[in-house]
């Protein structure tokens, strides 16, 4: 989003998961960026990737995927999704710093689907199942199940917000035979960051237009500014920003502006804040 033109203002934190510790910090640190942006700035939630996903044993247990001593992900086990009540403790979780997001520009991004086209490492009893014929349809079949559960928990907490899919736009290749993956199962390439970036703009011209019909999208300029609350990846390159894990995302400019190519974004938990419209930004019902 910072490379496309947008102010930027993040909430990441390397490796996060929606535990009740790491959801208490994150609430203060929510808290803290939330006092410098106005109700007409857009938010970014993407933060439940790294407890969607498990691994299933032979006995039928379902383990949470681990990262090895090189920080490579491994399932020990087929792959699947977390059921509905695992996923709604998490999501219980992050309550209060959603809480604070009350009368706001909320767009809420649920998982993207991994290890799709590439397994975690050539070991036969990781992710046994991703050889059937039907491996990807079932795993998009669930994340779809998935977006519809996180969909029923926002809504009966009270909270308010447009809840998208970005695995839809991220496909194994464009339309064009580009491919948007590559050898990394958890993070899909530039390209497919850039759908998803694409796809978070596009949602909230649509919204906007759909507020104020007749009204200009774009403004005359941009501002581009990268801010950070907590991050340890504040001087790393943009490339490198992209293998940071979910936490929360705040967005703030323009929408219908646009900047150049470049720099993965659009990770779970990052607070996007760039150059959308002040105003006209309409809350969608998906």
């Amino acid at each position: 989003m910072a490379a496309k033109g947008y102010d930027v203002l993040t909430c990441a934190v390397g490796g996060w998961k929606p535990t009740e510790s790491a959801c208490k910090e994150m609430t203060a640190s929510v808290e803290k960026s939330l006092a410098s942006l106005t109700n007409d700035d857009i938010v970014v939630v993407h933060c439940w990737d790294n407890i969607a996903f498990m691994a299933r044993t032979e006995e039928g247990g379902d383990l949470p995927i681990r990262k090895d001593e090189k920080g490579k992900h491994h399932v020990e086990g087929e792959l699947v999704l977390a059921g509905k009540d695992r996923l709604y403790m998490f999501f219980k979780n992050c309550i209060p710093f959603l809480k604070l997001l009350e009368g706001r520009k909320v767009i809420f991004l649920t998982p993207m689907p991994r290890f799709l086209y590439s397994s975690c490492c050539a070991g036969s009893e990781h992710a046994p199942n991703r050889v059937e014929v039907d491996f990807e349809k079932v795993i998009r079949q669930k994340l779809t199940e998935v977006r519809d559960y996180f969909k029923d928990f926002i809504f009966t907490s009270g909270i308010r917000g447009t809840v998208l899919n970005p695995g839809l736009c991220v496909p194994e290749a464009d339309e064009d035979g580009n491919r948007l993956w590559g050898s990394d199962p958890v993070h899909p390439l530039q390209a497919g960051y850039d759908k998803i970036a694409d796809l978070i703009i596009d949602e909230a011209k649509k919204a906007k237009s759909k507020k104020r019909t007749g009204e200009p999208l774009a403004s005359s300029r941009k501002r581009i500014r990268l801010e950070t609350a907590t991050p340890r990846w504040v001087g790393e390159t943009s490339t490198n920003i992209a293998t940071q894990s979910p936490a929360f995302g705040v967005a703030r400019g323009n929408l219908g502006g646009r900047g150049g190519r470049g720099g993965r974004g659009g990770r779970p938990g990052a607070h996007f804040r760039g150059s959308m419209p002040r105003g006209g930004y309409n809350r969608g019902g998906n």
